[in-house]
């Protein structure tokens, strides 16, 4: 009975996005180069997606990030890793924190990089920049990635 039921909870993990529409977490969206989205937005979400970045294996790490403005950018903004290249960006909302804006409050914790304001213009950024041995990472609001999506 054990087995059974594992097999069909491992059957349903690999079946998620087909069974239930859910999308956007660490989802691939694409190869050479990879692009990985994510929509965790909170410190305990990022926290995972950070060491989950972390831990990739690529030449050179490009995050494209936007967030809403009633995050706390003082606890997630160390969280994130500050060898990647970052493309700050904000979702088309009112909520959202100004792309300028977050590049200077992340340039106060190392995090380095350029201002696109519009997402799907930053992705294509991303890409220009990126090779195929690369990964692009889209996150930091369920926003951002919507607009991706």
């Amino acid at each position: 009975l054990i087995l059974i039921q594992e097999i069909f909870f491992v059957d349903g993990l690999s079946n998620v996005i087909g069974e239930t529409s859910l999308r956007g977490r660490w989802q691939r969206l694409q190869s050479e180069p990879r692009v990985i989205c994510d929509t965790g937005h909170n410190a305990h979400g990022l926290r995972i997606v950070s060491e989950q970045l972390k831990g990739l294996d690529c030449n050179k790490l490009y995050c494209v990030i936007g967030f809403s403005k009633e995050k706390n950018l003082n606890e997630i903004l160390p969280m994130l890793p500050t060898n990647a290249y970052y493309i700050f960006t904000q979702a088309n909302i009112s909520r959202a924190v100004d792309a300028a804006d977050l590049a200077a409050k992340a340039a106060e914790y190392g995090l380095c990089g350029e201002v696109v304001r519009e997402v799907p213009q930053a992705l294509s950024r991303a890409k220009e920049l990126a090779t195929a041995e690369d990964v692009i990472f889209v996150g930091g609001s369920t926003f951002v990635v919507a607009e991706v999506l």
